[in-house]
């Protein structure tokens, strides 16, 4: 999501970052992210890679995904947070991200990962189109976050309903 933020954004755009809502009626209630809400991203060495080839893929692999010059630069040069928490104290990130950087990280430490339901999809897909026109400024933003509420919730009771 930072990454459309940034993207599609106009310049000087102002954004902000905050937890997700969670139950406040409980004390011992606690944002914890989002890190299962759409997807996730894994690498593999083919099954039927020539035994010759196989440390080389190992040794790609660690670099793309643990090294600091591989996954942490492709992460930084992508707006992204990296799975490896030590690559996202690299100052760069602020510089690229903005002043919102720390607070990112700061909520993405809370992440847990959790199942999806079978209409998140729809979900994601009501969130990123509906996000559009008001990153662009052609619609209020505060209406825009209404419409997508109602979408969403709409979405969500025809689920549940199906469940009962």
């Amino acid at each position: 999501m930072i990454g459309f933020l940034l993207t599609n954004a106009p310049k000087g755009f102002e954004w902000g970052v905050m937890p997700l809502p969670y139950n406040d009626a409980r004390r011992d209630s606690q944002s914890r992210g989002v890190a299962g809400l759409q997807w996730g991203w894994g690498y593999v060495i083919p099954k039927g890679l020539p035994t010759d080839k196989q440390e080389a893929a190992w040794l790609f692999l660690k670099f793309l995904t643990t090294d600091e010059r591989g996954g942490g630069y492709f992460m930084l040069e992508q707006g992204r947070p990296s799975p490896v928490a030590r690559f996202n104290l690299n100052p760069e990130y602020t510089r690229k991200i903005g002043a919102n950087w720390p607070l990112i990280i700061k909520y993405i430490a809370n992440d847990v990962a959790f199942p999806v339901i079978p209409v998140q999809q729809d979900i994601f897909n009501a969130v990123t189109n509906g996000l559009g026109p008001a990153l662009q400024g052609t619609s209020d933003p505060e209406g825009t976050l209404k419409t997508i509420n109602d979408q969403l919730q709409t979405i969500l009771d025809k689920y549940w309903s199906k469940r009962r």
